[in-house]
């Protein structure tokens, strides 16, 4: 069984404002800098007047770019385009379902330009015709907690089927970038990342939903936890309203394996208390009355005897989770980091 996943948000902040003005049409641009030069502001501000109209509109946008210069120096040097990271086979950018995203060759050094250009080329080889460098957002983050820093980016390139953006979390290593974990989100996967390198991937499509839990730790190292996907399909989730899960820990395929554990939940739960600007929870799975789905786990057991899958209730397999979190070293700190802090990137690409 196979799934593609996950639905991307993007966010634009808009601000309109009105003015008068009586004979023309101007286009005017005032671009701004903070003292600390690690802000940019620009607003672009249209003046139109109707004949025979007293009143007239103006309306301005602004948007806030940064320039990375509150970053350790190596990452804002980066940003600038004058340090380069390397990119090794390991941490190439990869997709779940495929290799299709892979970017290295005989080149494995890249600075800012060089990395969006490539991803470009990428795409364009693939038969995106289309594809263009949309924006970056970039974040500090401290993986692990463990109070190095680390700079995370989303690189969104655009197309006519589905946009994708380029996740890569760079380290700096006694002067010397490197890229520690790399991915790729899309209209159906998207990506979540806390200030201490907790990840989720969500999405779904009309019959499933489905969660990818991970972090990068202290170690530099990417640590893979699980995935669950929940399903309806079964005649009796509607006479229980209940659902069943799919919960896998093996991160090597995209098939679900022998490892893979089959549960039933009972599907009442209730969302209203989880702070989802807090550990990305699995806002199903952590909500699942457990009592009641161990009882509608029992009430079926018999029909999964002949399942490819071990079957058990939702106790049990919230004790397999609990140890594979602490086997990967996965602490409540970690786990329950703010949301990290986005700013879009004040760049243009040269090509």
């Amino acid at each position: 069984m196979k799934t593609r996943l996950f639905t991307i948000l993007l966010c634009l902040v808009t601000i309109t404002a009105c003015a008068k003005n009586d004979n023309k049409q101007n286009d005017v641009s005032v671009t701004t800098t903070s003292e600390n030069n690690d802000e940019v502001t620009t607003e672009s501000v249209v003046e139109t007047t109707e004949d025979n109209e007293e009143d007239s509109a103006a309306s301005a946008s602004t948007e806030v770019l940064y320039t990375g210069q509150e970053l350790d120096p190596i990452y804002a040097s980066f940003l600038r385009g004058e340090t380069k990271v390397h990119i090794d086979s390991e941490n190439d950018f990869t997709d779940p379902l495929n290799d299709e995203f892979k970017i290295i060759g005989k080149k494995k050094d890249f600075t800012i330009d060089e990395l969006v250009n490539t991803i470009i080329d990428k795409r364009l080889e693939l038969r995106c015709s289309d594809s263009k460098f949309d924006s970056i957002q970039y974040a500090s983050i401290d993986c692990g907690s463990d109070g190095e820093k680390e700079l995370v980016l989303k690189i969104r390139i655009t197309n006519p089927v589905t946009d994708n953006e380029e996740v890569l979390i760079i380290k700096n290593f006694n002067g010397s970038l490197k890229a520690i974990y790399s991915d790729v989100a899309w209209c159906r996967r998207l990506f979540l990342i806390n200030e201490f390198g907790y990840i989720c991937f969500r999405g779904g499509s009309g019959t499933c939903a489905v969660y990818e839990k991970s972090f990068v730790g202290g170690d530099s190292k990417w640590h893979f936890l699980y995935k669950i996907e929940y399903s309806d399909y079964a005649n009796y989730c509607n006479s229980d309203n209940s659902c069943s899960a799919l919960i896998q820990f093996n991160k090597n395929s995209d098939e679900y394996s022998k490892d893979t554990i089959l549960t039933l939940a009972k599907d009442n739960y209730d969302t209203s208390d989880i702070d989802f600007e807090n550990g990305y929870p699995d806002y199903i799975y952590d909500k699942f009355p457990r009592d009641e789905s161990d009882a509608v786990f029992e009430k079926y057991r018999d029909e999964f005897k002949d399942s490819n899958f071990t079957t058990l209730p939702l106790s049990e397999v919230d004790k397999m989770i609990t140890d594979k979190e602490k086997a990967e070293g996965l602490t409540d700190e970690i786990k329950n980091g703010k949301t990290a802090d986005w700013k879009k990137l004040d760049y243009t690409l040269t090509r």
